[in-house]
């Protein structure tokens, strides 16, 4: 990748955490880690992580077991798909945020009613944060062994925001007109699959496409809610048609111009983006390009690690930095906590704030602590410091990265770091921040 074009790419955060006012209160940072209460909390923080991973790869392996005995293969959601099933494990319907796809697939008899098509997506659409966690198997079963058995634990409670259609439209609501108008639109891109076993089983999968509406193009025409009275829309009215919906302000908080030229599934969580930013010093565009490489804008995106939610927060490391840092302790954040969006990007950011005001403070140039912080979010900054250290301190890493220009900088993460999952992630975020430079 152009190294110039990165520079100019990245350019527009340094701007903004140069100006960011630095007398922001801090949080008190009083901990005497000497202290044996502390060094015995720590002790038992770990154990209880371990007991934390354990059980969830022990329940993910469950319900695999469970979807594979139906399904052939045992698909639970990833950072990019969020995948539901029904009680009975019947009906599969997978959002492919990366893609842009929905995908709904039933196991059926010729015997059995059949929903309309129609009905199948209003039902998946109209999900909340709060339905689908409380229909996700496999975190409900986490959840419940965690808080019964553990106690360093924060847990909480994931939103009524309408996800999928935040994410599509970039709305927070729709009406009950254009809801109607959108169905008709992904079903205009409907495919569909059937195929009939031996014993008469029939699998039906359907699948749509959003993808038209994250380029600009709607799915269908809307309408505003009254709907205007003929011929007295003023130019300025219809400009505010130009995308999919009469843009309606977030409660208490008023989308700027800025925040209006955004991708639709950023303009929808833009206001919590926007607080997030101020308040800890972190530029906007940066935060947008960590949540797209991280989940796609998926808030229920899950790693094997285990990492949760839309910046793909893992509860051992950043999880537990960002908790000290905010609430004077560290503590386990579950997934009812990690899969509410708002909670989701104050952690994330919180640990950003801390790569790059605390953890890599000692690194001089701030485009190559830049570089250097977008690393280390994705592998930590041991990590990073070995991409000049090989024991990676990172205090003996600093010195030489002051030493050199952040084109040098640059490439020796490039080349030296560890893993290649990181600089390819490197690559892709420095590539993805001037999506969102509005």
């Amino acid at each position: 990748m152009n190294y110039r074009l990165i520079y100019f790419q990245l350019l527009g955060c340094l701007c903004y955490l140069a100006l960011a006012n630095s007398s922001i209160a801090e949080p008190p940072t009083t901990t005497d880690t000497t202290a044996p209460n502390w060094r015995e909390h720590q002790r038992q923080l770990q154990r209880e992580y371990e007991a934390f991973r354990r059980i969830y790869h022990e329940e993910s392996q469950t319900q695999q077991k469970k979807i594979k005995a139906i399904w052939g293969k045992g698909e639970i959601s990833s950072k990019y798909r969020w995948i539901e099933y029904s009680s009975d494990y019947k009906q599969k319907v997978i959002v492919d945020f990366n893609q842009h796809i929905i995908r709904i697939s039933r196991l059926y008899r010729v015997s059995d009613d059949q929903p309309t098509e129609a009905a199948l997506l209003k039902t998946v659409l109209l999900k909340t944060e709060k339905m689908a966690f409380e229909n996700d198997q496999l975190a409900q079963a986490v959840e419940t062994r965690v808080k019964n058995r553990l106690t360093l634990i924060k847990t909480g409670s994931p939103s009524d925001k309408l996800f999928l259609i935040a994410a599509i439209t970039g709305e927070l609501s729709i009406t009950d007109e254009n809801l109607e108008r959108l169905i008709d639109g992904l079903i205009k891109t409907r495919q569909i699959k059937k195929h009939v076993d031996i014993e008469g089983t029939i699998l039906k999968t359907l699948e749509f496409n959003f993808e038209p509406m994250q380029k600009g193009k709607p799915l269908y025409e809307p309408i505003l809610s009254p709907e205007p009275k003929k011929n007295s829309q003023s130019k300025d009215a219809k400009k505010t048609l130009s995308g999919f919906f009469a843009l309606q302000p977030v409660i208490g908080q008023e989308l700027s111009q800025e925040q209006r030229k955004l991708p639709n599934a950023a303009r929808a969580i833009a206001p919590i983006v926007s607080k997030q930013a101020q308040a800890l010093r972190i530029s906007e565009p940066l935060i947008y390009a960590t949540i797209e490489a991280e989940s796609a804008f998926n808030p229920f995106a899950r790693s094997h690690v285990p990492a949760f939610g839309l910046m793909q927060i893992v509860p051992e490391s950043a999880g537990q930095d960002a908790t000290s840092f905010l609430f004077g302790e560290a503590i386990i954040l579950t997934p009812s906590y990690l899969y509410n969006s708002e909670k989701n990007i104050e952690i994330g950011t919180a640990y950003m704030h801390l790569l790059y005001y605390q953890y890599l403070k000692m690194i001089d140039d701030p485009m190559s602590r830049l570089f250097c912080t977008i690393a280390a979010y994705n592998t930590g900054t041991k990590n990073v410091a070995k991409a000049f250290d090989k024991k990676g301190n990172i205090h003996k890493a600093a010195k030489k990265i002051n030493k050199l220009s952040q084109r040098q900088v640059y490439d020796r993460l490039i080349k030296k770091l560890p893993y290649k999952e990181t600089k390819r992630y490197l690559k892709k975020v420095s590539r993805l921040i001037s999506k969102y430079q509005v």
